[in-house]
């Protein structure tokens, strides 16, 4: 029992004296590791110790001017919330970039790819590109002189609160209070201008106040967080706080900056859909809503992706991780991805339009909506079809709606008994009748006795009906069919039954 309470004593004593610092401080540094740690280390708290920091900084000889640039250059990092993960910095001598070769190492890549360690000479140390631009890099963390300003808050005590001096706690709650205000400032701003615009003929054709408020108060909310992150470091927060603080406030703003675009696609598309209602092609008012889905979902993956990438979650392996289910998804979406491709090609080709009358092997309606999947048809019976757009475009469509001229054709069946005489006198009567309508094409128009069967006499008619639509084609054929009936009866011709057995009413 003694023997392993010893142990456990020698064990504690090992992992204390692990630790603490060499008591030998190297005289050059050996790896990347060795020249951060030795920065980081003896600029902490409990470790305070700016001369010895300094010795990362190669290349200036004033030893008050190192120690600045070191102080200044934990700063930056700190106030960016960058944390250093010691855990994966080389430590090999000869440690070379992958992609370049060069014996360097670049701490931040994607953040502060300006930062970086480097073999000079025999050791390795901050590299001069660095500490050129430690000035630069310390003015745009603390823009405006802000880096003067927290000696300008009463730093009463140093108790803490949740991890933060009170000071802390009190400059936190004036930074937010200001940000507040700048808030309400540029929101008051941008409600004077709408009421301003909303009174004249522009904001009342155009402008739509709700929609101008919604990217007043996202477009305000944006300023003020951008105005909160500038003077964040002013606070001088741990590395672990500032980290969190720094990734909350951009996720925040990513969130508002995907709200603001996709009210800043709305007010653009207005005037697309102005646009698209003032021209003759019925297709441009379905084009816009297609765009705006498209843009909303460009908008939607492009800030997730970007949220995910502030949380350090590699986007890359988490698609190759689910790339099983990935294939699996791709090819459930390949029906989508032709209804797409589809719709596209409807809007390019334009086969038909909205409010045309089509026929295809699904059925004979008219087209109400063309969507980003499918293309919604009204059928005849007032049922509604939704067709997909990947099977309609290599369908045969019949748009009758792009008819110049409707083609009315009957067979007229008289009485085999009918004289020749009389025959002659009802088809010219026919004709006469067809010449004098104001909606028949007077270019194409036929009545002849066109066959003798076993039952009747078969006279064709066939001409052109110069109407919009189907409504008033079928009346056409109405009062033409009641002139023909009472033309047979002034002459004195009987139709065989059935009345008018072939007709065609397309």
């Amino acid at each position: 029992m003694n023997k392993i309470c010893v142990l456990i004593i020698f064990i504690i004593i090992g992992k204390g004296i692990l630790a603490q610092p060499p008591t030998e401080l190297p005289s050059k540094f050996e790896s990347p590791y060795q020249a951060v740690y030795n920065h980081l280390f003896y600029l902490q708290p409990d470790s305070f110790n700016p001369e010895q920091a300094a010795r990362s900084i190669h290349g200036v000889e004033d030893v008050e001017e190192r120690k600045k640039l070191a102080v200044r250059l934990k700063q930056v990092l700190d106030g960016k919330g960058l944390k250093v993960n010691l855990k994966i910095l080389p430590r090999d001598n000869n440690y070379r970039d992958s992609s370049n070769l060069k014996m360097k190492y670049v701490l931040f890549p994607d953040y502060l790819p300006e930062v970086s360690v480097e073999k000079i000479k025999d050791g390795w140390y901050y590299s001069t590109g660095t500490v050129s631009l430690i000035e630069m890099l310390h003015k745009e963390t603390y823009p405006l002189g802000s880096d003067w300003l927290m000696n300008l808050m009463p730093r009463f005590g140093h108790s803490k609160v949740a991890g933060l001096f009170v000071w802390q706690v009190v400059g936190f709650g004036i930074l937010f209070l200001l940000a507040f205000i700048l808030y309400l400032i540029l929101l008051k701003v941008f409600q004077g201008f709408i009421r301003r615009v909303s009174a004249t003929r522009l904001g009342t054709e155009y402008l739509r106040p709700k929609l101008i408020l919604k990217i007043a108060r996202y477009g305000s909310m944006l300023f003020a967080m951008y105005f909160f992150r500038i003077f964040l470091p002013v606070l001088h927060l741990n590395i672990h706080i500032s980290e969190w603080a720094n990734k909350a406030i951009t996720i925040f703003s990513a969130v508002l900056f995907i709200l603001l675009a996709l009210r800043l696609v709305d007010f653009v598309l207005l005037y697309f859909e102005k646009f698209a209602k003032s021209t003759a092609s019925t297709m441009d008012d379905q084009l816009v809503p297609i765009v705006r889905r498209l843009l909303d979902v460009l908008i939607v993956i492009w800030g997730v992706i970007y949220i995910l990438n502030t949380l350090n979650v590699n986007v890359t392996a988490l698609i190759a991780g689910v790339s099983i289910g990935g294939l699996a998804l791709a090819l459930a979406a390949q029906d989508t991805v032709k209804n797409l491709i589809g719709s596209l090609m409807i809007f390019v080709d334009r086969p038909f339009q909205i409010g045309d009358s089509v026929t295809f092997s699904g059925g004979t309606g008219t087209v109400e909506e063309v969507g980003f999947r499918s293309t919604r048809i009204r059928t005849i019976e007032n049922s509604l079809i939704a067709v997909p757009n990947g099977k309609l475009v290599n369908e045969v469509i019949d748009n009758k709606g792009l008819r110049k001229y409707r083609l009315f054709r009957a067979q007229l069946a008289l009485k085999m008994e009918t004289p020749p005489a009389r025959i002659d006198q009802f088809i010219a009567g026919v004709r006469k009748i067809l010449e004098e309508y104001p909606n028949t094409n007077k270019d194409i128009l036929e009545v002849h006795l066109n066959g003798i069967d076993q039952s009747a006499l078969q006279v064709l008619l066939m001409t052109y009906l110069d109407v919009p639509g189907w409504g008033q084609e079928m009346a056409a054929k109405h009062e033409l069919y009641i002139l023909i009936l009472k033309l047979a009866k002034e002459v004195e011709v009987e139709f065989a039954v059935p009345v008018f057995p072939n007709a065609n009413n397309q």
